[in-house]
Order: structure tokens, then sequence, then C-alpha cells
């Protein structure tokens, strides 16, 4: 199983257009060293609480000031260019159709952009995100959804070759943070890491800290 996992982890969908870019959701790995989906709250991704996973590009020139917060990226969610997604929990195609909460797979679905990248195309030295979000589309995503932001890497010329990206969030969150989780998701017990999405306070909750804060700090005046 381990050995079927590291070969799963290293696909990209296989195209007959060369010096395409291939885009596809992949969190599988070795089971050890995995990070899963998750909500704020730290459980893990699945169909019937619902979410997706995408991954893609922003179509106009967007810095990192601009989404590196959930009101920013939210804001500039129009301007965002799906390429693949996937809902967490769902059958795995690249191990057997597996089914477990946390893990998306598109490895054998996922899309591959028409045109070489080479000069001249526009997507060259485009950065690509992968988005997460608990609503079921990042068009019917509200600013109260909750949100995580992963960097994947940037379209370069591939010369001969073809470029691929994956949506694994090895990297550290823009927007969302890392957590710890403690499972058996039936491979036997383990800790995993996680990729927790983050959401605007609530106004309430947001007033009731400020409160909070306002009163320690008279007590320290007094």
């Amino acid at each position: 199983m381990k050995s079927m996992l590291t070969g799963a982890a290293m696909l990209l969908v296989g195209s007959t257009v060369s010096n395409a870019a291939t885009f596809a959701i992949s969190n599988i790995g070795d089971l050890l060293n995995d990070r899963l989906y998750a909500y704020e709250n730290n459980s893990l991704m699945n169909p019937v609480d619902g979410g997706v996973v995408t991954i893609g590009y922003f179509t106009s020139t967007v810095t990192l000031g601009d989404i590196n917060t959930i009101a920013g990226l939210f804001a500039n969610l129009g301007n965002f260019t799906t390429m693949s997604s996937s809902t967490p929990g769902l059958a795995m195609p690249a191990l057997g159709d597996l089914a477990v909460n946390g893990y998306a797979d598109n490895t054998t679905t996922g899309t591959t952009s028409t045109g070489a990248v080479l000069a001249g195309n526009p997507l060259l030295g485009r950065t690509v995100y992968s988005i997460v979000t608990n609503a079921p589309s990042l068009g019917s995503a509200t600013s109260t959804s909750q949100f995580a932001l992963v960097q994947i890497g940037v379209i370069n010329d591939e010369g001969a070759g073809e470029v691929g990206f994956s949506s694994n969030p090895v990297n550290a969150p823009i927007i969302g943070t890392v957590g710890s989780l403690n499972a058996d998701l039936g491979f036997g017990p383990g800790t995993y890491s996680t990729l927790k999405m983050a959401s605007i306070p609530e106004p309430s909750a947001a007033l009731l800290g400020a409160l909070g804060a306002l009163g320690l700090l008279r007590r320290r005046r007094a």
C-alpha cells in the first residue's frame, strides 16, 4: 500500500498535448507526512459537510498583499481562473477509488491547458495557487466562508517538456494555519498534519474580543 501511495503522489496527469501545463489535485503521500484538508475546527473535510479544493491562477495582476487576508482574497475571487478542482473525501482514482476524509485526488482527470507555455503565452509567469473553501464552489463562497490559500509555484517556460502543478499543500499557507490531528483513517493510528481553513470572526465575536481587550487595558491603567 505504501509503495502504491508513493507512486500515486508522483503521478501527474498524462496528456497528448505537448508543451502544456497540467493542473491536478492531490495530497496523497506516504501516509506519514501527508497534509490533509481540514475545516477551521480541524475536522477533516468530507463530502457531507462540503467544500472544494481548487488550483489555478489570477488573470489580472494580483500581489501577495492583495490576497493575504480573507477580505482581500474574496474581493479577488472574480479574477481567479480555476484550472482544476476536487471535493475532499470523494473516491480517489489514483488509489483504486478509495475514499478517505481529508484527502483529495483528481490526478487522472486534471486539467491540461491548451497551447505551449512558451514566450508569448499569457500563462507565462503566472503564480499558481490552491484555494480551499468550505463552500460548494468558489462561485458560491461568501465573505463569511472559510478559506485557505497556498502558493503552489510559477508557470515558467517549460522548453520541450510539460510542466505539472499539484495542489499538495506542502508550503506554509498564506491564509489558514497548519494543525495536527491524531486519527485512524483506515491505515492504522497516526499523527497527521492538516491545512486548516480560517474565517473572518463574526461581528459579535470580534466585538467581545475588543471589549475584553479594552477591559484589560483599563485594569492595567488603574
